[in-house]
């Protein structure tokens, strides 16, 4: 199961990066860069079973296909990104006046300081839990390669979007909570998929198509989108979630035959349980 997450970057966060060496990103709902020869980098996320997942960012690079890499943000940042879900994006980086060429990589180097918040059982048979935050070790290298393909040219700029998989990136050992990183590149990302549940519950939303599957979760309002969706036709379905772990589980509702177009964001509506 894929859980997509993704950070934006746009010129408003350099700004305020010559103010604060270190700083929590900025979130936004609407990410383009029309400026020439720049090259925006956006990431996105599901929570999955985290209420949060705090990442120290150290620097971010992007690979000119013939020339080597190119800073674009060295500035130290914090970025939750448990928080980018239902169309949120970030901003990690942003550079214009870039050489124009193809980029085909990009480098994001983490830091030291990272924390993880998830809700956890108080352990007497109750179904009560608490929420719990914890300091959490990268496993393997801070510095992860993305591959991308993106053309930057003397008029107008490119974004690229990535996708951080927390479901996936979290492990789980006898000592605790490590985080190794999974990132990668989401071509299509103005094609999407987005409603609303009827009386704002938490639900887990499962698109399903052959042999893929991308899952996400509702907010507080019982919204959802989903971001990187290819064109075809999908299943949507419905896990409503138990206020306690005690509470009986709701049956699913699905939802068949979504047709979803190339460039487009595929509005559901409401959709009553």
């Amino acid at each position: 199961m894929k859980n997509l997450k993704r950070i934006l970057f746009t010129g408003m966060v350099i700004i305020l990066a010559i103010w604060a060496c270190r700083k929590d990103v900025v979130m936004n709902q609407s990410n383009t860069s029309n400026e020439p020869s720049s090259l925006t980098i956006n990431m996105v996320d599901n929570p999955g079973d985290y209420l949060g997942l705090n990442m120290e960012i150290v620097s971010v690079e992007a690979f000119l296909e013939g020339q080597g890499w190119v800073m674009l943000n060295d500035d130290l940042q914090m970025v939750d990104v448990a928080r980018l879900t239902n169309g949120k994006t970030a901003t990690i980086a942003f550079k214009n006046e870039l050489q124009a060429g193809n980029y085909t990589q990009v480098r994001i180097v983490f830091g030291l300081e990272h924390q993880l918040t998830f809700l956890a059982d108080v352990g007497d048979n109750s179904g009560l839990r608490f929420v719990q935050q914890t300091n959490i070790e990268i496993s393997g290298s801070r510095e992860i390669v993305i591959q991308i393909n993106t053309q930057v040219n003397a008029t107008t700029g490119a974004e690229v979007l990535l996708d951080f998989d927390i479901a996936k990136s979290i492990i789980k050992d006898v000592n605790g909570y490590v985080v190794k990183p999974i990132i990668t590149w989401i071509k299509d990302s103005r094609t999407a998929i987005a409603g609303d549940i009827n009386g704002a519950i938490s639900a887990a939303v499962l698109l399903k198509t052959e042999g893929d599957s991308i899952s996400a979760y509702t907010d507080a309002e019982g919204r959802f989108f989903i971001h990187g969706v290819a064109a075809g036709v999908y299943d949507l379905v419905i896990y409503p979630a138990r206020k306690t772990i005690l509470e009986a589980s709701k049956a699913p509702i699905e939802i068949k035959g979504i047709i979803v177009a190339q460039g487009e964001v595929k509005y559901l509506g409401e959709i009553k349980l």
